[in-house]
């Protein structure tokens, strides 16, 4: 039997094995442009043949194969050899995520595989990680990283949180002083979000990619069929862009990148042109370095305290004739949407932002909380919205594992709860790591692995509560795999799906005391 995750749609097991010696021979029919040296990376001693006829594994590229659809596959092992036939070069690449799974991780020697045909395409078309920059810098390489880990899984949508309360991390040509002040802070915040006692590591902290690193990513990215999405998060979570141009604020007062974690009344001045035609000229140079379809504007946690004082933001509402400051929120989504859409990008934004008349354009991210706001999605979907759902409980990796355990993850209960008129404007779902208390790579794995791997299996087949037990099985067997990508210190399964005494001991402390004790605990 084959461990692999995700779990495909379909697996028939026949009679009979597959003799295959290493190195094996390749060969290519119909398109197949998949580098070269990407493929030696999954398979390092793999040899190109010119006889489909005779080499041991066959990939194969017909338009025609269409009922699998552009990211399905169907993988055949016989005893004759191995054949991968997708219609699109993204089903080619899955495919081979599953072959190397199927394959042993030292390929050394011969191996005999059982005989299989395995059918399978993506349950959802959005198949996410998200990862926050503002808080933490972490650089390329583990940027990339990221990317091997999320093929190796096959996601497809890097979510990529660049700019916040706390830093901004993309180069903007017009605005250089984003970068040279607002990447910047004097310190940071260390071990608990209570917010009493808190405590700083005053050292200077920074970071930001050039633009020459974004175009890197991205094409990284695109070469594993992964889509990058930026996010510029605004209205709110806007003190980085406010500490290099205090003039885009509604106080005009100067500002400093923030230290502290938390959610601040620093906002941009929705009611004045000059800060839209601002976000507006940093949306265009986003447009240009991400040439993926979607673009996130955040929009969550917005404090109107500003606007309601500030004269321009008052002008704003008698011109537009709102009533209620509120509406300030929906008018600014709205009008960069509006930019974006008319630049063939498509907005995301947070479920906040599912004001009155909010485009039908534009994508909503579920994250909050409340079986309310849940029931606000839900309804948006039904009303044509087409929604990706990032709730929090099942998809918050800044979380312990005591809090938000692996299972959760797996089960996806607001997915589940979906009915079929509503899975069609369901986009898909993500896992997301907010990074205040995640400062290195050994940290990110251990706090988002195993979860986006239940996540990434939930994504890719769809809620599957009664596979758990098997899923676990199957991952804890893809070990010599997982160290081979360099995933060797995520959590073990006994710290991501804990025991309830377990839970009920450590739910408390792991938070008001110290937000690393639970990796501490378990890599003593």
């Amino acid at each position: 039997m084959y461990a692999i995750v995700p779990l495909p749609k379909q697996i028939t097991y026949r009679e009979g094995e597959c003799p295959l010696n290493f190195p094996f021979t390749l060969a290519t029919q119909g398109e197949v442009t998949l580098p070269l040296v990407l493929l030696r990376s999954y398979f390092p001693q793999v040899q190109l043949h010119n006889d489909p006829q005779k080499a041991a594994v066959l990939l194969s590229l017909d338009a025609s194969f269409v009922e699998v659809g552009e990211e399905g596959y169907r993988l055949t092992v016989n005893p004759q050899g191995i054949q991968l036939m997708a219609a699109a070069p993204a089903g080619l690449f899955y495919g081979l995520q599953t072959l190397r799974q199927m394959l042993p991780a030292e390929q050394s020697g011969s191996v005999s595989l059982p005989c299989v045909v395995i059918e399978d395409a993506p349950a959802f078309s959005w198949r996410g990680f998200m990862l926050d920059e503002a808080r933490h810098f972490f650089g390329m390489d583990t940027v990339k990283h990221v990317l091997d880990w999320m093929a190796f899984l096959k996601l497809n949508i890097f979510h990529w949180h660049l700019t916040d309360y706390q830093g901004w991390r993309v180069e903007i040509k017009q605005y250089p002083l984003l970068t040279e002040i607002g990447s910047q802070r004097k310190g940071t915040q260390l071990k608990h979000w209570m917010p009493v006692n808190k405590q700083f590591d005053w050292t200077p902290y920074g970071g930001f990619y050039t633009q020459e690193q974004i175009r890197e990513i991205v094409a990284y990215a695109a070469e594993r069929h992964i889509t990058v999405v930026p996010e510029f998060d605004l209205p709110g979570h806007f003190t980085s862009v406010l500490a290099a141009y205090p003039e885009m604020g509604c106080t005009k007062e100067p500002y400093e990148v923030r230290c502290e974690w938390g959610i601040f009344k620093d906002v941009a001045c929705v009611g004045s042109e000059q800060t839209r035609t601002f976000i507006k000229n940093v949306l265009d140079e986003f447009c240009g370095l991400f040439p993926g379809e979607f673009l996130h504007l955040g929009g969550d946690e917005v404090k109107y305290d500003h606007w309601r004082e500030c004269a321009d933001c008052q002008a704003e509402m008698q011109r537009q004739g709102f009533t209620d400051v509120s509406e300030l929120h929906g008018f600014i989504m709205n009008e960069l949407a509006e930019h974006l859409l008319a630049k063939g990008k498509t907005p995301v934004v947070w479920n906040e932002c599912l004001k009155p008349n909010l485009r039908k354009e534009v994508v909503i991210m579920h994250w909050t909380p409340s079986a309310h706001e849940l029931e606000e999605s839900y309804q948006a979907v039904l009303n044509g919205y087409r929604v990706i759902f990032q709730t929090h409980s099942e998809s918050y990796y800044d979380m312990p594992h005591t809090f938000n355990p692996m299972k959760k993850a797996y089960q996806a209960k607001s997915l589940a709860a979906l009915t079929p008129e509503m899975m069609e404007n369901t986009l898909g779902t993500q896992g997301a790591l907010w990074t205040e208390f995640v400062r290195d790579e050994t940290r990110l794995q251990f706090m988002a692995f195993p979860r986006e791997a239940a996540k990434a299996e939930v994504a890719w087949g769809g809620p599957a509560p009664d596979d758990y037990f098997r899923f676990k099985k199957r991952w804890t067997a893809l070990s010599d795999h997982l160290a081979g990508i360099g995933l060797s210190n995520q959590a073990p399964l006994e710290a991501v799906d804990p025991n309830f005494l377990t839970r009920l001991l450590h739910a408390a402390r792991d938070t008001a005391v110290d937000m690393t004790a639970e990796q501490r605990r378990w890599q003593r």
